[in-house]
């Protein structure tokens, strides 16, 4: 299983350009099939699993797409992140910096979105 780090700092897999995030938030594991763990690294702020409208803060925790995450005060759906790790994984894209467009949507820098063209 790969794992991949999220965090404020700018070399983190998946960086959150967000002050309630912490420096090494979380750490990912893809699981297949749609699935994660998500492991909380001691954050200042917490990692939460959102279920149902109910957030539940959480240490380690295995997640689907149908989830989403809280990490400090930042939102990210799990299909996003799924979407994320896939698009990092695959060989022509996996040093490609990757941000989130305005319509919430995950692109690459510089790149069009797929959802709303910008």
């Amino acid at each position: 299983m790969r794992s991949y780090s999220v965090g404020r700092d700018a070399a983190a897999d998946i960086p959150i350009a967000d002050t309630s995030v912490s420096r090494l938030h979380a750490v990912l594991g893809d699981l297949g099939e749609g699935r994660l763990s998500v492991t909380d690294r001691g954050s200042s702020n917490g990692t939460f699993v959102v279920r149902g409208g109910v957030a539940r803060a959480i240490q380690s925790e295995q997640v689907s797409a149908a989830d989403t995450l809280r990490f400090g005060s930042v939102e990210i759906a799990v299909a996003d992140l799924l979407d994320i790790l896939r698009q990092k994984s695959a060989p022509l894209v996996r040093s490609q910096r990757l941000v989130r467009c305005g319509c919430g949507a995950v692109k690459p820098v510089g790149g069009v979105c797929p959802f709303c063209q910008a």
